[in-house]
């Protein structure tokens, strides 16, 4: 394995880490040639498609030790998050799974599975995957495969830190992945991959627990999950009928359903209050904008008449 990971120029001659950087890939993004040249990606996706096939068909618990051993996890990390290359960003994705799927049926270490120094680290690790959804999403496949991973990521989070009786970071957490949502809103033609995984990813999230019962989990991620789907659900520009819409009309249902009535109502008026006012406060800036226009153009036309 130590020298397969040399062959494709993660570890140098003595087994050290070797890979680009977070810059070296979004340079990448900017350089049409290395885009174009398929040689770039080919190689690094047949090696993981390589690794993926021996956690499948061989010992997948001594596979996964000699990868996290020689450093891969934080490899395929950086991949899913910044690799110019779709089917990089996927192959990464599924051996996340993998080690994921494994750290389960083994109830192993997740913390030295993942080469990680300290317990501390997870929450970062989780953190950094969310810029995943930065990246084209595209098909089913991936949308799935993300879900899975940040389910499982974000009920370790909340299970390390119960454990050392801190309180859970889920709350920042969801109004990180929240924020990249309204930030996708942006862009229509763009946003629809995004937002179905996020809002797939907070209806099946319901599911986890914190403290002694899913309420207690549904009442810390609430105000941020209604960030989005209010947003989502009063939008015009995403038809009746679509995925967008119908899951974001699931999600407040679950929510008004499952949460205490008064808690929810305060909450939901509370983020229509907030973002109604912003809008409105956009709308007085522009006009605002507009006016400060109209009396430069007015004040350069008069000079130019004199």
């Amino acid at each position: 394995m130590k020298n397969f990971l040399q062959a494709i120029q993660l570890l140098d001659e003595e087994g050290d880490d070797h890979g680009p950087t977070q810059e070296d890939l979004e340079a990448a993004d900017d350089d049409p040639e290395r885009q174009s040249n398929n040689k770039q990606w080919t190689l690094l996706y047949h090696a993981f498609s390589c690794v993926e096939k021996l956690i499948e068909n061989q010992d997948k618990k001594s596979t996964i030790a000699m990868c996290t051993e020689l450093g891969l996890p934080k490899h395929l990390l950086l991949f899913a998050q910044y690799h110019q290359s779709y089917w990089i960003r996927l192959v990464c994705q599924r051996l996340l799974g993998h080690i994921f799927s494994s750290q389960r049926e083994s109830k192993g270490d997740l913390i030295m599975m993942l080469g990680l120094d300290v317990p501390e680290q997870l929450v970062n690790f989780t953190y950094d995957f969310i810029n995943c959804l930065n990246k084209p999403i595209y098909q089913e496949e991936m949308k799935n495969q993300i879900i899975k991973n940040l389910i499982f990521l974000a009920q370790a989070m909340i299970s390390k830190q119960q454990e050392d009786e801190a309180t859970p970071e889920v709350t920042k957490l969801f109004r990180k992945i929240s924020y990249i949502g309204r930030k996708a809103m942006l862009d229509i033609r763009t946003s629809q991959d995004c937002l179905e995984t996020i809002l797939q990813f907070f209806q099946a999230s319901f599911a986890l627990k914190v403290g002694e019962g899913g309420t207690d989990f549904m009442k810390l991620v609430c105000g941020p999950v209604l960030e989005l789907v209010y947003r989502t659900y009063t939008d015009e520009q995403y038809a009746k009928g679509s995925i967008i819409k119908d899951v974001s009309l699931e999600i407040v249902e679950l929510l008004q359903r499952d949460l205490d009535k008064p808690f929810f109502i305060d909450t939901y008026n509370k983020v229509k209050a907030s973002i109604l006012q912003k809008r409105l406060d956009r709308r007085v800036k522009q006009k605002q904008l507009v006016a400060t226009e109209e009396g430069l153009a007015m004040r350069q036309n008069k000079r130019s008449r004199k």
